[in-house]
C-alpha cells in the first residue's frame, strides 16, 4: 500500500541526483527497498520542506540510513552522518 508520505532519512544527508553517484545511491536504496516492499517509520519531527525526519526500518530491522552510510551513499558531511547503534 503506498502512502504517498514525503520522507527524509534521519542521521544522513544523501547524494543529490544530479551529483556524481546520485543515481548510483538512489538504485542502491531501491536494491534494498524496492516498490511494495513495507517499511517502518519512526517518525522524530516535520523537518523545515515538510517532509518526515524519521528512521526507516525494513521488517528484518535494517535501518535504511545506516545501510546506505555503510554502502557510502550519502556524503558524511553532515554531523548526523553516523551508523545508528543497534
Amino acid at each position: 500500500m503506498e502512502h504517498g508520505v514525503n520522507v527524509r532519512l534521519e542521521g544522513m544527508n544523501a547524494i543529490e541526483l544530479r551529483d556524481q553517484f546520485g543515481r548510483e545511491a538512489q538504485g542502491y536504496l531501491a536494491a534494498l527497498a524496492p516498490p511494495g516492499t513495507a517499511i517502518m517509520l519512526l517518525h522524530r519531527k516535520r523537518e523545515k520542506f515538510g517532509r518526515l525526519l524519521a528512521r526507516a526500518l525494513l521488517a528484518d530491522g535494517t535501518d535504511l540510513s545506516t545501510a546506505l552510510l555503510t554502502a557510502k551513499a550519502s556524503d558524511g558531511v553532515t554531523p548526523l552522518a553516523v551508523p545508528y547503534a543497534a
